[in-house]
């Protein structure tokens, strides 16, 4: 995973998680209780990720959604024990044909337009051309993730292959994330990269400049302190 922020911008890329070697998302209607579910594992997961992030040192910036829109997207392809062990881990407790198009909603959801703010959600798949894959799978990533199927020659230009893969990425987060897949790690036996790139964009809810104050008092569970922007800047780590 990849990030980077500027004042109110964020964008997020996720390399397709699996870099496997030998439209339009769909808006159909989704039962609330499947939307509630497939809330509940996502938070799940995100707690579970954050309990073994959190004890790095250092600022910790991740995106749990784009990791688990990626996953499931590979999950739509996996069988067995492989299957089993990512329903577990990323808490799907939906069966298959209802976590699919639950997942889709909340992408459309998220790619709607709002007032206030920018967000903006894209996936794809890069298949080297000349694998066959089945067209159950590449209609459901088309139906349900909106996602493009990129024919692409990995076995003889990988090189050439990351540079299209991290255009993509940059067009999709504004040109904020230039180079997810770094020199050497595509090579000719991958046959598979799935993408998942987030955009967002909003304002402050503070919007001061140079004016407020700093409290000497100490403060109490559901009180507020006003703070300056220069001491916020000093502050931060």
């Amino acid at each position: 995973m990849n990030f980077a922020c500027r004042r109110g911008e964020v964008a997020v890329a996720v390399l397709g998680v699996l870099i496997c070697s030998v439209g339009l998302v769909a808006q159909t209607a989704v039962p609330a209780a499947d939307q509630a579910a497939l809330s509940q594992g996502n938070n799940a997961f995100a707690v579970d990720l954050y309990s073994h992030l959190r004890a790095r040192p250092g600022n910790l910036f991740f995106s749990p959604q784009s990791i688990s829109t990626a996953f499931a997207m590979a999950y739509a392809g996996a069988r067995g024990q492989t299957a089993a062990q990512m329903q577990q881990v990323f808490h799907f407790t939906l069966p298959p044909d209802q976590l699919h198009p639950a997942t889709g909603a909340l992408l459309a959801s998220m790619n709607e337009a709002h007032p206030d703010y920018e967000l903006r959600v894209a996936d794809a798949l890069w298949a080297e051309q000349d694998e066959q894959f089945l067209p159950s799978f590449t209609k459901l990533m088309h139906d349900d993730y909106g996602a493009a199927f990129h024919p692409v020659d990995f076995e003889h230009a990988p090189e050439a292959v990351r540079g299209t893969i991290n255009r993509w990425v940059a067009q999709e987060t504004n040109n904020r994330i230039r180079n997810l897949i770094g020199p050497g790690v595509l090579q000719p036996s991958t046959r598979l990269v799935l993408t998942n790139a987030i955009y967002f964009k909003g304002t402050w809810q503070d919007h001061s400049r140079g004016h407020g104050r700093i409290s000497s008092s100490p403060t109490r569970p559901g009180t507020r302190t006003s703070i300056s922007p220069a001491d916020r800047r000093q502050r931060r780590p």
